[in-house]
């Protein structure tokens, strides 16, 4: 593929997934809504699962249901009327942004869940007993992506044949966050589907060989910031006992709580074309959002793109009055993580160097786009990455002065030298600070520590970087934001068969370990042994007693040969800067 034009063909119109279907007698499970039927593949290595395709979790979000907490699936299915999970469903409603050209995709009955098991041979022991449990949350920035096995394939983590693998769709855009601000309209839709979704898999995963009281919570990117918001959450307590946090955070730019989510409420409205949108009652405006054309509420997004397609995220949690509604989020994460209001569960989470990319690369695939920024610079630059104070043009001014001095030598515009340098800024500023200090504030509250820091270095022969930079014959030297995901999740619609890496190769090699290390994390709820070497839980450093230094941490090296290390990994003077700028950490 030489661009993204290419890659939009093939994007939302793959229908198949990319494993060998086996003509043998169809898997049948009995769930809480009665009995499912699947179907059997083999993953490239010949290694035989089962998949039940697109079952149903919720009620149709559509109508009187839009914008409002997901209900549960209620229709029951019969052994001789039996439900048929074996074809993939179409994905929720978005228009996905990285895309050229984006248009509106998808459809608002979108709500199923994929699982996914190994074939139980009665010989091997490990099929004797209830296997470790994978619930899977996909990315896309909380306006994008897909569940379903052409976007999010589980045939590595069945090649194991050591996890159960469960994906779920879940709302998006403004479609999954609009919110008035109260009970009419409360917001956080799309999170709490994720939650609904993990209660049907606590309720079921047992029938289907999991064990209910070993679930792993694992997501990449906007996932990961779920993950992490669920540890907040008391909607979802109990319902995981581990968590995998992938280049993501719930405390990152992206995913602060909207301050005023009435006002974009109102304003999606008008820009989708409901009149007196500003004087209606919060009821009024609730139920003229759920009879407008849904088409026009996502392309309604365009009005808040102030340049390019940023802001990224416009669609956002809220913070929800827990009076009146049983909220999902009842305080603003950032406080409510500091002051230690989340889930005592092991955790582990971690970065890459090129996470930035996600952004950056952009920028220098297009002259325009860099002349205009450089033109606009001191007025656009703080607004992209949101530490413009809107009171003060002054501290506003300061601070990209800061900024400019840290990461390019004071000057106030972008030359084709600075790629790495504005890949630089982004990583730190979206996911390397955020996940310090989550870090930071846990050892805070924990004396032991309940997370574990890894770093992934892994450069294989397929990278994203393309992608962003709108060119796939484009490199960067580092692993750019969602390269992980290569070696995790199969993604046919992107990739086609090139992650079918030849048996014995470096790519097959890493995949293997990476996957089985994540496995057995989900298993013991801690990393085994790598050569011989431990992996500890971060601690407190009684060293130190001022800013980042506070974190004491090893942590797992994704690169080659994946190996444990005892240097520091974490800038912590890239940290301790981009927090003095950031208003919103210091809740």
């Amino acid at each position: 593929m030489k661009n993204k034009q290419n890659f939009l063909l093939i994007f939302f119109s793959f229908c198949g997934v990319n494993s060998e279907v086996v003509g043998s007698k169809a898997p049948i499970v009995e769930t809480t809504n009665g009995w499912i039927v699947g179907k059997t593949f083999k993953t490239t290595n010949l290694k035989e699962f089962d998949g039940f395709l697109g079952i149903p979790f919720a009620k149709p979000p559509v109508g009187n249901l839009r914008l409002r907490d997901p209900e549960p699936y209620t229709e029951t299915f019969t052994e001789h009327n039996p439900y048929f999970a074996t074809e993939e469903k179409a994905h929720c409603m978005q228009k996905n942004y990285l895309l050229p050209n984006p248009s509106v995709t998808g459809v608002e009955d979108c709500l199923y869940l994929y699982v996914y098991r190994p074939k139980c041979k009665l010989s091997v022991r490990k099929c004797q007993r209830p296997l470790p449990v994978i619930v899977y949350i996909h990315g896309g920035a909380f306006f994008a992506g897909a569940a379903g096995p052409s976007l999010t394939g589980a045939d590595y983590f069945m090649d194991t044949e050591d996890v159960i693998f469960v994906t779920m769709s879940y709302r998006l855009g403004p479609l999954g966050f609009l919110s008035t601000g109260d009970d009419n309209m409360s917001g956080n839709f799309g999170l709490k589907d994720q939650t609904l979704a993990m209660k049907w898999v606590k309720e079921n995963i047992e029938n289907f060989g999991g064990d209910p009281n070993n679930i792993s919570l694992m997501g990449q990117s906007a996932g990961a910031s779920s993950v992490h918001l669920h540890m907040m959450s008391n909607l979802s307590k109990n319902l995981f006992n581990k968590a995998i946090i992938l280049s993501g955070n719930g405390n990152g730019p992206y995913a602060y709580v909207l301050k005023n989510p009435l006002k974009q409420a109102i304003d999606f409205a008008k820009a989708a074309g409901i009149k007196k949108a500003q004087g209606m009652s919060n009821n009024a405006l609730s139920e003229e959002l759920r009879k407008v054309d849904a088409t026009k509420l996502l392309d309604a997004s365009d009005t808040f793109k102030i340049w390019s397609i940023d802001p990224l995220v416009i669609s956002k949690p809220v913070v929800e009055d827990c009076r009146a509604v049983e909220g999902f989020l009842c305080d603003n994460p950032v406080k409510m993580w500091k002051n230690g209001n989340y889930s005592r569960i092991p955790f582990i989470t971690g970065i890459m160097n090129g996470d930035g990319g996600v952004r950056a690369l952009s920028y220098f695939s297009n002259a325009t786009l860099i002349q205009d920024l450089n033109k606009n610079f001191k007025d656009l630059f703080p607004k992209l990455l949101e530490i413009n104070d809107i009171e003060s043009e002054r501290i506003t001014t300061e601070r990209l002065q800061m900024v400019a001095d840290r990461y390019l030598s004071g000057r106030m515009d972008l030359n084709k030298e600075d790629m790495k340098n504005l890949v630089h800024i982004y990583t730190d500023r979206s996911f390397l600070a955020p996940m310090a200090n989550t870090l930071l504030q846990m050892v805070e509250n924990e004396s032991k520590g309940l997370g574990y820091l890894y770093k992934f270095s892994y450069k294989g022969s397929l990278s994203y970087a393309g992608f962003y930079a709108g060119d796939f014959s484009f490199k960067y030297d580092d692993p750019v934001h969602c390269d992980e995901l290569i070696y995790l999740i199969k993604s046919p619609a992107i990739f086609g068969n090139h992650q079918e890496f030849e048996t014995g190769s470096r790519d097959a090699d890493f995949r293997k370990k990476l996957v089985k290390f994540f496995t057995n994390f989900a298993s013991f709820g801690k990393p085994i042994k790598i050569n011989g070497k431990s992996l500890y839980r971060c601690t407190k450093n009684d060293e130190f007693n001022h800013g980042s230094k506070q974190l004491r941490c090893n942590y797992v090296d994704f690169d080659d040969k994946i190996s444990i290390k005892f240097d520091d990994p974490i800038d912590h003077n890239a940290v301790d800067f981009w927090n003095q700028l950031d208003n919103t950490l210091m809740v």
